[in-house]
């Protein structure tokens, strides 16, 4: 399909088939989660505003769309026993994978927090960690 002759109805379509069961590609049950079908809109935007830019098109199929919604997930959280049970299990593997997790836990940090630590970021003297 040439990028001239696509209209706001195919990637409403698409878009849509992406949240239904089998259409990932790494064969898990289940359709992509919001949160990616957001990134393909986000995507899409940017290519559909780069060929109206480069006067492929007149106007973009995106530009009276709206944005999928990203629903809300509750978390889940360990309690009181999980947090022991995950503290035993933590003994079992190599020092630095637990400490890894043990700060994740204790911190309530995310993967990438966690990830971007660095030594200038623990002030050992009054015991913190600095995440922003």
């Amino acid at each position: 399909m040439r990028v001239d002759s696509i209209k706001p109805i195919h990637i409403i379509n698409l878009l849509d088939m992406l949240g239904e069961d089998g259409s990932r590609k790494d064969n898990k049950s289940g359709g992509l989660a919001d949160s990616s079908i957001y990134q393909v809109d986000k995507a899409f935007r940017s290519l559909f505003d780069r060929a109206k830019e480069w006067q492929l098109i007149k106007e973009s199929p995106m530009q009276d769309l709206r944005r999928p919604r990203i629903k809300k997930k509750e978390m889940n959280y360990l309690d009181e026993n999980g947090a022991f049970d995950l503290l035993a299990a933590l003994k079992n593997i190599d020092l630095l994978w637990r400490m890894y997790f043990i700060t994740a836990m204790i911190g309530g940090l995310r993967r990438g927090e966690n990830l971007a630590l660095e030594w200038e970021y623990f002030n050992f003297k009054e015991n913190f960690i600095s995440v922003t």
